[in-house]
């Protein structure tokens, strides 16, 4: 099986995380306390696809196929970021419904074989970027 992704967008938010700062005592001592502090996390969104061998000509239906599919989902999962990280996940499950609907109907309206139509499969996917 060949595959192939492509990059939905990104996202970004802050991660607290235990660390260690510095605290200057009442006669000037400077002592390590442990303390809360925030880093930045980057976040790609993708789908991914994966389908069987096949022609130059159905090849390329099929990557047509994904990136429609993918601009139909991607609103969904852009509206869920612009109003909050706890409804990303959510959003996500129903953006992944809307891509596995929308490329398979564009599968089957095109004139690619009834395998690759059966074989081939797509999904959202998330990945941090970084340390």
């Amino acid at each position: 099986m060949k595959s192939s992704e492509n990059i939905l967008g990104k996202y970004s938010y802050l991660e607290p995380y235990s660390s260690t700062c510095k605290h200057q005592g009442p006669l000037g001592t400077i002592y390590d306390i442990p303390c809360i502090k925030e880093r930045r996390r980057e976040v790609e969104v993708f789908i991914k696809y994966y389908y069987p061998e096949t022609s130059k000509e159905e090849e390329e239906m099929i990557h047509s196929c994904a990136r429609k599919a993918g601009e139909e989902a991607w609103p969904t999962i852009s509206g869920a970021i612009a109003s909050g990280m706890s409804l990303i996940p959510g959003a996500i499950v129903i953006a992944n419904e809307i891509l596995r609907r929308d490329f398979k109907e564009c599968l089957n309206k095109s004139n690619v074989s009834t395998k690759i139509k059966e074989e081939s499969t797509i999904g959202i996917y998330r990945r941090r970027l970084g340390q």
